[in-house]
């Protein structure tokens, strides 16, 4: 409704200027040629004024649609994030699972672990000193030590724990409202 009065004032500006002009200025009108050359001059510029609002209209448009577009991203990133949190969260306590009942630890599992950890926290893994970038340096260690040396397990136990307890703060801290705006 708004474009339809915006467009009808533009029309109403087109036509009383029009009439001004062929008032004040007689040579606008003076024979048909003229007449014509001037009717169809101003509907010209009504025709520029037309598309100037139409084109300010589409970018408003487009501008909306970029800005949904771009909450409608967040929000799915959002969710995998969070689903990928669940599973390395689920892989950890399958890992511990297996250490307690059976004394193995799955490689497969532990390199699902270290790719889904470093995901959740990639900007503190990339300082050097950080506990995260401590863990992941624990758990490689491990696979590429002793991957069966249950003398290790202890340790090992003890950076699954500390990373759960890192996802499961990292978890909480989204809110219902990050993932819907």
């Amino acid at each position: 409704m708004a474009a339809k009065i915006i467009h009808l004032l533009a029309a109403l500006i087109t036509i009383v200027v029009a009439i001004a002009c062929a008032a004040g200025l007689p040579d606008l009108h003076k024979d048909t040629p003229t007449t014509f050359g001037t009717i169809t001059g101003f509907l010209t510029v009504y025709g520029v004024v037309f598309a100037i609002i139409e084109l300010f209209r589409t970018r408003a448009a487009a501008e909306l649609a970029a800005r949904e577009a771009s909450r409608a991203s967040n929000t799915v990133r959002a969710f995998y994030d969070l689903r990928n949190v669940s599973e390395c969260q689920s892989s950890i306590e399958h890992t511990l699972n297996d250490m307690a009942n059976n004394g193995q630890v799955s490689l497969s599992i532990l390199s699902r672990i270290v790719k889904l950890y470093v995901a959740e926290f990639s900007i503190e893994y990339q300082d050097d000193r950080s506990v995260h970038r401590k863990y992941i340096a624990t758990i490689e260690s491990f696979v590429f030590n002793h991957p069966g040396d249950r003398l290790r397990f202890g340790n090992l136990k003890r950076v699954l724990l500390g990373m759960m307890a890192n996802l499961s703060v990292s978890a909480s801290a989204r809110t219902f409202q990050e993932i819907d705006h």
